[in-house]
């Protein structure tokens, strides 16, 4: 009886050897995969949080050339001490710039620096609260040959506080001329005139009627004539005819039932300059009135 042997590993062990050393290479592979993948995560993980930081301190400046902007604001209408403001807020700090462009408007550029490495801007314009040529509580007609110019506002009843500043008994107080049942065409009308009329006070055709600044009508005024220059108030009706020109705002807090007329060869007409010489005259008051902010952007 032969007896054979065999010289090497067997065939069982030969596959098993070469199973083995497949897994070993698959092992290698995803090692090395996993490797470059955990390296790209790091590297992502590390943009991320670079990211971030960046956007954080980009809001952080932002909130700081607001509250910059708000300190510079709760100065007007008087200047800050200063121009322009500095100041501190946390890890950053603001600048503002304040610019007068009239009587009653300014422009307010605010810079807010966060860690001293990341910067955003902001501008306002600020001034007065009078952005219509007229704003009616009842509907606003207008016939004939009658023209108004500008963006006007009906069946909205205005607020007196809102657009001043101060009330009706503030405006009163310190108002310029204050007459009571005055004759009709009375004058002077400017800077701030006060009318309680318990009838209706009228400025006719006759005549050569001027009037500027601030006028506010306690009872119905009646418009036939004459020129007048910056914010006109009624509280009660108002009738507009004849051949007048009104260069500024006209609001008109009456019954909202009641419409506004404005009829004959009327001119009224928005003017942004009447209207801010009108506020500048609040200036006078021992605590005048805070600018309303008008517009903003970023730059």
């Amino acid at each position: 009886m032969k007896i054979q042997f065999h010289i090497g590993r067997s065939p069982q062990k030969k596959a098993a050897a070469n199973r083995s050393g497949f897994i070993l290479g698959l092992v290698i592979i995803m090692l090395v995969v996993i490797s470059i993948l955990g390296v790209g995560l790091l590297s992502q993980s590390g943009t991320d949080m670079m990211e971030t930081a960046k956007a954080t301190k980009s809001t952080q400046a932002f909130w700081i050339a607001e509250a910059g902007l708000n300190m510079a604001i709760s100065y007007l209408p008087v200047m800050p001490p200063t121009n322009p403001l500095t100041g501190t807020l946390g890890s950053g700090d603001y600048s503002v710039t304040i610019t007068p462009v009239s009587a009653y408007r300014w422009t307010v550029e605010s810079t807010g620096t966060a860690a001293n490495t990341t910067t955003r801007n902001v501008r306002v314009t600020v001034g007065a609260n009078a952005t219509t040529v007229m704003m009616t509580s009842g509907e606003l007609r207008i016939q004939g040959a009658a023209d108004v110019n500008g963006v006007y506002e009906d069946n909205t009843t205005p607020n007196f506080e809102e657009v001043f500043g101060v009330t009706k008994t503030e405006m009163r107080d310190y108002a310029t001329y204050d007459y009571t049942n005055p004759p009709h065409n009375e004058t002077p009308v400017e800077q701030i005139t006060w009318i309680d009329d318990n009838n209706q006070f009228k400025i006719t055709k006759t005549g050569n009627w001027v009037g500027s600044g601030i006028m506010v009508i306690n009872g119905d005024l009646d418009m036939a004539g004459g020129v007048f220059d910056g914010v006109i108030w009624v509280i009660g009706e108002l009738f507009i005819s004849g051949n007048i020109e009104v260069n500024g705002s006209i609001f008109v807090e009456g019954d909202i039932t009641v419409d506004t007329r404005v009829t004959g060869t009327a001119n009224i007409n928005f003017d942004q300059a009447a209207i801010d010489a009108a506020f500048g005259n609040l200036l006078t008051f021992p605590d005048p009135p805070e600018p309303t902010v008008l517009s903003w952007s970023e730059f």
